[in-house]
């Protein structure tokens, strides 16, 4: 499972749906990995990553990332993170991956020795990208020129 926390969002709110999220979908028998930009950081200790961790705990799942994953100019936080169950899922290896693309660093998780039956279910998310869907992504983002360091007119 995949969460992104927008940073300035109600915490509590986040919270309640990310706990009845989990509980929706939550059996003995899963391995359950969930990652992604909590935007909580777990390189220091806080009260949203105590509670944070206590909703994590009700399903046995830890933090297993231990380096940081945002470094700015002098500041490391460690906002992104996977979570899995040790007693499910014993044998891994979490690695940093550099890929150069955001102020973020990707994560990489090698789980060794684990037998995944498959259940038969498969989920498919598809996006219809036509020319009304492309005009609305480029009026909803960020001013040109900041992402891509170049003028407008440069890119039309």
């Amino acid at each position: 499972m995949v969460v992104y926390r927008v940073p300035t969002g109600n915490f509590n709110l986040f919270l309640n749906r990310f706990d009845e999220t989990i509980k929706s979908i939550y059996r003995a028998n899963l391995n359950l990995i969930l990652c992604g930009d909590i935007n909580i950081d777990h390189l220091t200790k806080n009260d949203r990553k105590r509670q944070l961790d206590s909703v994590l705990q009700t399903y046995n799942l830890t933090a297993i990332v231990t380096l940081p994953t945002r470094c700015q100019g002098t500041s490391s936080t460690m906002i992104d993170n996977i979570f899995i169950d040790n007693s499910k899922i014993p044998n891994y290896t979490v690695s940093p991956f550099f890929n150069g693309l955001s102020d973020h660093d990707a994560q990489l998780l090698i789980i060794k020795d684990v037998n995944f039956q498959s259940q038969g279910h498969y989920v498919y998310i598809t996006r219809n990208i036509n020319n009304y869907s492309m005009n609305l992504k480029l009026a909803s983002a960020m001013k040109l020129e900041t992402v891509f360091s170049v003028s407008v007119t440069t890119l039309m």
